[in-house]
């Protein structure tokens, strides 16, 4: 989509989710809650061209957001007028410099007009890493794995206030983020599960073929596992793909090709490419707090099936996984009803609904 402003069906309620559309969820979030919300219009407004184009309403890149007065004064209008509530996403001022990036001012001027206004966070842009180095072991946020600790820091710590200083409902993408944002719901990420159900199941390979397609390889813990997975691959126990720059719309045929997917050991949650595996019918293997697997037990009633494993461990885990092709087909048939139930949609508009509705 380009900048121009896109049509706003009629309906009630009419929600804008913006600005930040962090791998296409805030469009997902938009299509789920026009999918299964009877009578509800939504659309999603990107400001700030990302590195993988994902799908828009309206993408607006940072030279008109943050040089174009006329343009923000004009978006405020449009916004005020054609919608009831907004969705903001991860802290992120939604009319470039009109507020002086303000997200609070933002807010207050959008109640100003009439609007109802929650905030949603995506994860690195609220997940503090210096709680997150205590509480998990394989933080990426410890020293000497990443470049520009200091400067994640400091960010989180801003969304954080955003958040903190907020006092309408706030919301987030994974389970874990609820430790960062006390009191939030959790409005699960949305997946094409019918598109990724199309793919054909795995066949029972004795040698399965193992992926890994990190968006980010030191927040996934890709140089924990990859010396591991590629001895395993030379001593013919697993064929070994790892793939990277791999963008959104050639995921399903890499994924295809696979029998058991390696997700991320550091973060200790799961996110979309987990969901979007889960829903092809793979294996997915990763590492996930056991307060987040209670948490999507207690919010869902299923368990999460995503194969548990640390760097410790991840041999014997896939190993286990290589010689047995039944549990590996059991396994993925789980994942694909799990991503179904919870990932297609339906209960991010749940996680909604109540806000939406007035009720909340």
């Amino acid at each position: 989509m380009s900048s121009d402003r896109p049509a706003v069906a009629p309906g009630e309620p009419r929600l804008l989710v913006a600005p930040a559309n962090f791998a296409g969820q805030g469009y997902a979030w938009s299509r789920a809650v026009t999918s299964h919300l009877a009578g509800a219009s939504a659309v999603c407004v990107e400001v700030g061209v990302g590195a993988l184009l994902m799908p828009t309403d309206q993408r607006i890149s940072p030279v008109v957001a943050d040089g174009d007065g006329d343009w923000a004064r004009q978006q405020l209008a449009w916004v005020s007028t054609n919608f009831s509530h907004v969705l903001l996403e991860a802290g992120r001022p939604l009319f470039g410099v009109l507020f002086h990036r303000d997200v609070g001012a933002e807010v207050e001027a959008l109640r100003d007009a009439g609007l109802a206004i929650a905030l949603i966070a995506h994860g690195t842009d609220v997940r503090l890493p210096s709680r997150h180095a205590d509480r998990e072991p394989w933080s990426p946020f410890t020293p000497g794995v990443l470049a520009d600790l200091v400067l994640r820091e400091h960010r989180a710590r801003e969304v954080a206030a955003v958040f903190a200083a907020f006092d309408g409902p706030t919301f987030v993408s994974t389970p874990d983020l609820l430790d960062d944002v006390p009191g939030a719901t959790w409005c699960p990420v949305v997946v094409d599960a019918a598109r990724w159900s199309e793919l054909a199941a795995p066949s029972p390979h004795m040698v399965p073929t193992v992926l890994h397609v990190p968006s980010r390889g030191p927040m996934k813990g890709s140089e924990l596992v990859d010396p591991v997975m590629r001895r395993m691959d030379e001593a013919g126990l697993i064929r070994y793909h790892r793939a990277n720059q791999v963008r959104s719309h050639q995921m399903p045929e890499v994924v295809q090709a696979a029998d058991i997917v390696l997700d991320q050991f550091r973060i200790g949650s799961y996110g979309v490419a987990a969901c979007e595996a889960m829903a092809a019918g793979r294996v997915v293997v990763g590492h996930v707090r056991t307060d987040v697997r209670d948490r999507v037990r207690a919010t869902t009633g299923l368990d999460l099936p995503i194969v548990e494993a640390t760097p410790d461990d991840v041999q014997d885990v896939v190993s286990g996984l290589a010689a047995d092709p039944e549990r590996r087909a059991r396994i993925g048939h789980e994942g694909r009803r799990y991503a179904s139930a919870v990932h297609d949609g339906r209960a991010a508009a749940q996680a909604l609904r109540g806000w939406l509705s007035g009720s909340s």
